[in-house]
């Protein structure tokens, strides 16, 4: 391997030409980095619009180097730092590359082809950043001279490499009606669920070479009638989990602790009274009227069938999508249970009433029929 080469940025187009494969370099001066996709996708919507960057790297650099920074007064302090792969921007650095003339690329993994090109034509050097060098890297760093788009942006891939930004105007379009409601759509077989359609179920796979002890487990597993309970980490965080098959995977279902558990004394339930017959054959009815099969289609999430209609229209080159009004309203057909239980209950109550009234009416008069027949008939 060649000695150390020291280079000061922003690098000459003579810097970069006395570079070799296999030389270790060391750079002193400003570096620009970014590892995120939206932030290339902006800046190609800037580039596109001939719009300035707020960081000009027009002859610089841009590396693809992933931190993590505190920020105390305005002041930000980088705690971590490592290289993030660069093929991930391959739909991006191409253009980058010829548009800002840059001088030096890099991250880890290397660029396609196209982007190689477009280095040669300009006189653009890859630089490849030490792996598990996190600790070299963050340290090298002196200070923070400017952070440019620090707000959160959220982009949708709809094809590799690209991005259609979107903003929190575009998320709060797209909100539904808040509700403390939960919208019973309709009551199925149990039966008829697939486990997997519960929340955070993960698919277990074999690791290498690991097959044949996977197939083992699973046959027994299947055979015992019974599911293994174990523990996990996820997130840094310890999970209970149950592992089960199904089908021919191995199904980890993540639980609760036992501490996790609130305790029923916490909540007030109405006492378990005997119904009437009369009222139970109507809350019965009001089931049996939602009652449906069990089909996963039927259930979408309307939020995000809202984001995507936002992607569609931005695609079509709208910068402002509106959504009409229904779509952010709860359906018309959502059964508010509790709410026509209520009101049933309450006919019922006033129509026994009015029952009883009448009756006790009839039986009046028959009494007082029968008062004043008695000294007619004498």
């Amino acid at each position: 391997m060649s000695d150390d080469i020291r280079l000061r940025l922003p690098l000459s187009k003579a810097d970069v030409r006395q570079l070799r494969a296999g030389d270790f370099v060391l750079l002193d001066g400003d570096i620009v980095l970014t590892a995120g996709l939206p932030t290339h996708e902006r800046i190609r919507e800037h580039m596109r619009a001939n719009k300035p960057l707020p960081i000009d790297i027009r002859g610089g650099s841009l590396l693809h180097l992933g931190s993590y920074s505190r920020e105390t007064d305005g002041k930000f302090d980088v705690l971590y730092m490592n290289p993030t792969t660069s093929t991930r921007f391959n739909g991006y650095m191409p253009e980058f590359i010829r548009h800002y003339d840059l001088r030096l690329v890099g991250g880890k993994g290397g660029l396609d082809h196209a982007s190689a090109e477009a280095m040669c034509e300009v006189g653009c050097v890859y630089l490849s950043f030490l792996g598990g060098g996190a600790a070299l890297h963050t340290d090298a760093i002196k200070t923070v001279v400017e952070v440019a788009w620090d707000d959160l942006v959220k982009g949708y891939e709809y094809e590799k490499g690209r991005f259609v930004v979107l903003s929190k105007e575009d998320f709060r379009a797209a909100a539904l009606e808040k509700t403390k409601a939960i919208e019973i759509v309709s009551f199925v077989d149990p039966k008829r669920i697939d486990d997997r359609y519960f929340e955070t179920p993960y698919y277990l796979v074999p690791g290498k070479h690991g097959d044949h002890a996977y197939a083992l487990l699973r046959e027994a597993i299947k055979a015992s009638g019974r599911i293994g309970i174990g523990k996990f980490i996820l997130r840094e965080t310890q999970h209970l989990a149950a592992v089960e098959v199904i089908d021919d995977a191995l199904v980890l279902s993540v639980m609760r602790f036992a501490d996790e558990l609130v305790d029923i004394k916490d909540f007030r339930f109405p006492a378990s009274g005997k119904p009437g017959k009369q009222e139970l054959k109507m809350a019965q009815m009001l089931v049996e009227n939602l009652a449906a099969d069990w089909d996963p289609a039927t259930y979408t999430d309307q939020y995000k069938e809202n984001v995507m209609r936002i992607i569609e229209g931005k695609l079509k080159g709208k910068k402002d999508v509106r959504l009409e009004a229904d779509s952010t309203k709860r359906p018309a057909n959502v059964v508010d249970l509790m709410e026509r239980l209520r009101r049933s209950l309450e006919q019922t109550s006033a129509s026994q009433s009015k029952t009883a009234s009448k009756a006790s009416q009839k039986k009046v008069g028959a009494r007082n029929g029968r008062a004043r027949r008695k000294p007619h008939a004498a």
